[in-house]
């Protein structure tokens, strides 16, 4: 008996000394069970944690890390393994008769270059080889569009073979009604198909190797709020403008969605997150944005990102920036522009950029899926009426019903959401596009999409004009003979039940919502009320 307990008591002190020294047990002995009941924790190092606490060698594209063995109290060991290899970001030069020629890392300090020379699978005729980016400028984003006729579905199914057996991984599918969307990731950029039926066409889009893919599906999360959303009064007279548009969706969870946000200025920033604070749960120590969706560059829909960044920035969590921008100069969109504010949303800690949403793409967030009906790819090759018709498109479904917002969309973009499947289009809530001025989206659009409840942004007062005349009347009360034209849709509607516009102050619509009240404001009386 005493010869077992010495035996026992060495094992225990060469045990603490190993854990001392910093030894690497694969696994814990009934021995060493034994001497933690006697004589508290003893390390395992036997974790594989790769972050940067137990990084030991950092690496460059294409190499591998080490990361040092942690015990599961975090106690950091000695001994090494091998992280997963560094991936290269690639940018791809790809000819307009579909070959990948030459491909460039863009992570700095870094510019690996190779020269594939492979093909992409083409089907039916070529209409036409569109790039989305120029000049250096195709060295960060090489976003490019096949776009191919007289296309069968079983086309689409061939397209899919050849990439899966030359290498490419398929990420996601999808579809909407019968059109079909498939992602594809390869070594040296994502490929994105998209069958669409009515016209008997295929466009492959060409772009980054790293761009972040939205996920399908969510994990199931503890009900913490009702589902809500609020159409915020944006600030026309500190911005002196007369659009805006700012909108926060609260999800099951207690999280948020911010779609665009208003102008550059403290009141819209401060208005977004004072909503934000007021209505998270109270177990998250500050608001968590699930998902900051940015329509389009112009100032009066991001603005308020810019200065919300400067001023509120470690007040909240935002998990991802969702947006497809162009890096083709647009009307009044830049390349620069893209660039200025990809750099500024990377600024946010944690979050990660879903830069290229493609349409057809559906993703989740808590008890809510989006679906991404447009984007300024779709307009190609028709000519831009302007920066509006880069608008990212997109239905919320969410408590049972279906949020639709339009942003600044305008006739080119109307035109494409024409070929899509009416049950797609549908909605129980509208955001008006284009604050209904002229060349907006076209009537027959609305009435596909059919809602009860429109929100419309914009303000009564001009802002624009030291008159401070009325804005917002005028493009109500418009004729087929005036250019506001498409607005006869909206008063005349039967399906409509109820229209809020934005400078009635800041409306919170818990979901579902369900119409109620008189279906217009008295706007002549708001006017008065708000005029200098």
């Amino acid at each position: 008996m005493k010869r077992l307990v010495v035996i026992l008591s060495l094992l225990t002190l060469l045990l603490l000394a190993g854990c001392a020294m910093g030894s690497e047990p694969a696994a814990p002995t009934d021995a060493a069970t034994t001497a933690q009941k006697e004589t508290g924790h003893v390390h395992v190092f036997s974790e594989k944690v790769q972050s940067d606490e137990y990084l030991s060698r950092s690496a460059t594209c294409g190499n591998t890390p080490l990361y040092f063995f942690s015990c599961a109290c975090g106690e950091r060991g000695t001994a090494v393994f091998k992280g997963d290899p560094v991936p290269h970001a690639y940018a791809v030069t790809v000819t307009d008769a579909g070959v990948i020629e030459r491909v460039r890392c863009t992570k700095e300090g870094c510019g690996h270059v190779e020269q594939p020379n492979a093909k992409l699978p083409s089907k039916g005729t070529l209409k036409g080889a569109f790039s989305c980016s120029e000049g250096d400028y195709s060295e960060i984003d090489s976003a490019k569009i096949f776009w191919y006729e007289n296309c069968k579905e079983t086309d689409f199914d061939d397209c899919v073979r050849e990439l899966q057996a030359a290498g490419y991984v398929q990420k996601e599918s999808y579809t909407m009604g019968d059109n079909r969307y498939a992602l594809f990731s390869g070594e040296y950029c994502t490929l994105y198909l998209s069958f669409l039926s009515g016209e008997g066409a295929i466009r492959t889009y060409v772009g980054r190797s790293d761009d972040a893919v939205p996920a399908k599906t969510v994990a199931r999360s503890s009900a913490k709020a009702l589902p809500a959303l609020w159409q915020i009064d944006v600030d026309c007279e500190a911005g002196k403008a007369n659009g805006g548009m700012s909108y926060v969706l609260r999800l099951t969870d207690g999280k948020f969605i911010v779609i665009d946000g208003g102008y550059e200025t403290d009141s819209d920033a401060d208005s977004i997150y004072r909503i934000l604070s007021e209505n998270k749960p109270e177990d998250h120590k500050k608001p968590i944005v699930a998902g900051w969706f940015v329509t389009h560059m112009h100032i009066d829909h991001c603005g308020a990102l810019r200065r919300f960044a400067s001023t509120h920035k470690n007040d909240v969590a935002v998990e991802g920036f969702y947006y497809n921008f162009p890096y083709v100069n647009v009307g009044d969109i830049w390349p620069s522009n893209s660039r200025t504010w990809e750099t500024l949303m990377a600024s946010f800690e944690g979050a990660k950029l879903y830069r290229k949403l493609h349409s057809g793409m559906q993703f989740a967030f808590a008890k809510a899926t989006v679906t991404v009906l447009c984007t300024f790819e779709d307009v190609y090759p028709l000519p831009f009426n302007s920066g509006n018709d880069t608008s990212t498109v997109f239905k919320i479904e969410i408590a049972g019903q279906s949020i639709l917002f339009l942003g600044d969309a305008e006739y080119g973009e109307s035109d494409r959401m024409l070929n899509l499947p009416e049950d797609a289009l549908k909605a129980d809530i509208l955001q008006y596009a284009h604050h209904g001025y002229d060349k907006q989206c076209r009537g027959n659009l609305y009435e596909k999409i059919d809602p009860e409840t429109v929100l419309w942004p914009m303000p009564f007062v001009n802002w624009e004009s030291d008159s401070h005349g009325k804005v917002f009347q005028p493009r109500y009360e418009g004729t087929p003979s005036n250019s506001h034209r498409e607005n006869e849709w909206i008063r005349n509607a039967a399906s409509v039940k109820k229209i809020i516009v934005m400078a009635e102050g800041t409306t919170k619509l818990t979901l579902p919502y369900t119409p109620f009240g008189p279906r217009n404001a008295d706007y002549g009386a708001l006017y008065e009320a708000q005029r200098p």
